[in-house]
């Protein structure tokens, strides 16, 4: 009896308040002799009352059915349109209600019923920013400008665009080319100056015409959106990326196992001079059509000057050369390929040594090598097969002088200590003789010497400031001293 006045009091609230709400989960079909109650409480929740004269109907519904939508997708690199698809990270999605929400591969929006909506997808956050970026790309691109090879994607032809003003040109060829030796780390869509590394595409729009896709449709809309909707999905374009090769895992160029491009450079000993001049060779440079690595050196002992003698046009990016990083590309502009004979010079690099060496030592011992800190290693060839890109290092090292010298340093001195440098070509017993402006004798010292560098420190209190004369037996010369107090 309590349950059949338990459904009779639920219908009676029912028809009163028009309820729109419940949170029970269960349900039953009563029958009594003037009809029956069959009701079903839960995700779509109803309740039918049957008698001789009609049916009364009513629907309890969750609110997040009654008043909201899901708008959900993927978001994903072309290379995986049709399958194997790579999901892009870390996408800013924004939309007209609620603003920029970060998602990564896939995302989900719960909005309001009937209101119009508008997505828009944004990436400017790539950790290596020339991620699927190459020489590789730089000539294809190039191809496409020349009409040698059409880029055979509307897809491509938008990630050439990076600076989005609607055309493949030269220009573009500029900007990438600035990202991938690391003097910028975006680029600008001129139109509204905007920071980009991405483009975006709603992945139900057609071309009118694939090769030449612009204008396109970079948003997802509806108009009084009532239902969810399932697979809006985006295709991304990284820009620049013509070979559709960015690896959200790796965020280097693959490298096959070819024979690389090898360089090189004679052994260097240097002695006064201040410059130094070092010829990169190339050993297996055959039928190339695109390079670039980062050179490094010990920015301690030198630093960058420049690149001379160039056998090809390359490119060099400078703005880590006070870390001892110079980054260098080449891609013929023509995008034709070219063999250089082993042992050809390169280029020439030039550097300053900046004296902070230790003289007498190998300092600067094996100080180029070659690396990806700023620019990515890779080398292709005319069939678009990539190479390595190594260094044969060889030692750059400081003679030691056969002249002997001597000098005081610092000097004036400070408070009676006197402090000499010396290097000598064999050990040698040394007197040193100290005299002030009339010549008289103020100090006498025996010292020992080796072969190379000596450094001795004379020690004399109670010498008043002024100017002295210090000579070294069996050394040649004599030094003028100025002695501070």
């Amino acid at each position: 009896m309590r349950k059949y006045l338990s459904v009779i009091l639920l219908l009676q609230i029912l028809v009163i308040s028009k309820a729109q709400q419940t949170t029970a989960n269960a349900g039953d079909n009563i029958k009594g002799s003037s009809g029956s109650i069959s009701y079903s409480i839960g995700q779509q929740d109803y309740i039918t009352y049957s008698s001789i004269t009609g049916i009364i109907n009513e629907g309890l519904q969750q609110p997040f059915e009654s008043f909201c939508s899901f708008l959900s997708g993927n978001i994903v690199a072309p290379s995986g349109i049709r399958q194997f698809a790579k999901l892009v990270p870390t996408v800013m999605i924004h939309n007209n209600v609620a603003n920029l929400q970060q998602f990564s591969g896939h995302y989900t929006l719960q909005l309001s019923n009937n209101i119009n909506v508008l997505l828009t997808a944004y990436k400017n956050n790539d950790i290596n920013k020339a991620n699927g970026v190459t020489t590789l790309d730089i000539a294809l691109i190039q191809s496409h400008i020349l009409q040698k090879s059409v880029l055979n994607s509307p897809y491509k032809i938008l990630a050439a665009d990076v600076n989005g003003d609607g055309k493949v040109s030269t220009l573009d060829i500029v900007y990438i080319k600035r990202l991938i030796l690391g003097l910028d780390t975006t680029f600008t869509k001129t139109s509204i100056n905007e920071k980009r590394l991405w483009a975006f595409v709603d992945s139900s729009y057609q071309f009118p015409d694939t090769i030449n896709p612009f204008p396109f449709k970079d948003s997802i809309s509806y108009t009084g959106l009532s239902v969810s909707k399932s697979n809006q999905t985006f295709i991304g374009c990284k820009l620049g990326d013509v070979t559709w090769d960015w690896n959200p895992a790796i965020a280097k160029p693959g490298i096959n196992n070819n024979t690389p491009v090898e360089l090189s450079y004679e052994p260097i000993k240097l002695q006064n001079e201040k410059l130094v001049r070092i010829p990169i060779k190339v050993k297996n440079f055959k039928e190339m059509l695109g390079l670039q690595y980062t050179i490094s050196f010990n920015a301690a002992a030198l630093k960058y000057v420049g690149v001379n003698n160039k056998a090809l046009n390359f490119e060099t990016g400078t703005n880590h050369a006070a870390e001892g990083k110079i980054s260098l590309l080449w891609v013929d502009t023509k995008s034709e390929y070219k063999t250089l004979e082993d042992g050809s010079v390169l280029f020439e690099l030039v550097l300053e040594r900046t004296g902070k060496e230790v003289i007498g030592k190998e300092a600067i011992e094996n100080t180029l090598s070659i690396d990806g800190s700023v620019t990515t290693v890779v080398a292709y060839d005319k069939d678009y097969q990539s190479h390595d890109v190594v260094m044969k290092n060889a030692p750059i090292t400081i003679a030691e002088s056969t002249t002997e010298n001597w000098v005081v340093a610092p000097n004036p001195a400070k408070g009676g200590v006197i402090k000499v440098h010396m290097n000598l070509s064999d050990r040698k017993i040394l007197v040193f003789r100290l005299s002030d402006e009339q010549g008289r004798l103020l100090l006498t010292k025996q010292v020992e010497g080796v072969k190379g560098s000596n450094h001795f420190i004379l020690r004399e209190g109670n010498i008043a400031s002024g100017i002295y004369y210090l000579q070294v037996v069996g050394v040649d010369g004599v030094k003028q001293l100025r002695i501070e107090n």
